[in-house]
């Protein structure tokens, strides 16, 4: 199903490419992310961002949940976070492009501290979040990020 719907998004025919990636979803081919990233970004291709912001909420929530029960060796996938942040900014959605940075920050510090290897995530996301907002003419303070440290 995953072939099919890439080659229908190549295509540009796009409900073809959403009823395979629905079945590749429902039949579990993939990772549950790597599809409805996926699709996702057909969803934009269509100009449907509230669609592909859907899509991309799915799994954070869905791995929100699993981080929670402990019952999981998986992480917050901050590709996901990211990518729905530079959608909520274009979209001017900035409040909530700014509640999904703090959340991917949080999910990230805790990784932080069981492995040394990633270097402090504020550094990382923050100023990407800003840098986004101020070249989208989007209103915001910038001394801010300073205020949450």
């Amino acid at each position: 199903c995953m072939d099919m719907a890439r080659k229908y998004m190549e295509e540009k025919q796009y409900e073809q490419a959403i009823v395979f990636y629905q079945k590749a979803l429902e039949r579990e081919e993939e990772p549950y992310e790597i599809i409805l990233s996926n699709l996702s970004q057909l969803y934009l291709e269509m100009d449907c961002s509230d669609k592909a912001v859907s899509c991309l909420e799915t799994v954070l929530d869905k791995e929100k949940g699993l981080l929670n029960t402990n019952k999981t060796n998986f992480g917050y996938s901050a590709y996901i976070c990211l990518d729905l942040i530079k959608i909520l900014i274009n979209e001017k959605q900035f409040s909530k492009a700014k509640q999904y940075a703090k959340e991917l920050i949080q999910y990230k510090e805790k990784d932080c501290e069981k492995d040394d290897k990633d270097n402090d995530v504020r550094s990382n996301v923050w100023p990407v979040y800003y840098t986004e907002i101020i070249y989208s003419n989007g209103s915001i303070e910038q001394n801010e990020y300073y205020k949450q440290r």
